[in-house]
């Protein structure tokens, strides 16, 4: 005999919605990320690429930490805000404003 297990399928139609929707809630906190740290080392490699970025006009490929979750983008960068502690990066005449602090790898293109 093969049956095959449904998991919390079966069970749903005892449950109330109350119920459901926790479950739902946490698969969806199950799926969210934390945002690593970086050590002094990583942070000062980040920061000499973003200045040869900026002085050579080069492309680079940034991953950035936002809503529980890795993103990517490719861009020039534009314009560093050191007191506001951001950067803004253009790619196909779209600007992104990016945090520094969120800022998890850089790589030159």
């Amino acid at each position: 005999m093969n049956l095959k297990d449904r998991g919390n399928k079966k069970w749903t139609s005892l449950m109330l919605v109350e119920h459901k929707k926790r479950l739902k809630e946490l698969k969806e906190k199950e799926k969210q990320m934390e945002k690593p740290e970086l050590d002094d080392q990583m942070k000062e490699e980040i920061n000499l690429k973003m200045k040869l970025a900026v002085n050579k006009k080069q492309k680079i490929k940034l991953t950035y930490f936002a809503d529980h979750s890795y993103h990517e983008l490719k861009g020039e960068i534009s314009k560093i805000d050191s007191v506001k502690r951001s950067i803004k990066i253009t790619n196909n005449y779209h600007e992104k404003k990016i945090n520094l602090e969120d800022i998890i790898d850089l790589t030159l293109l």
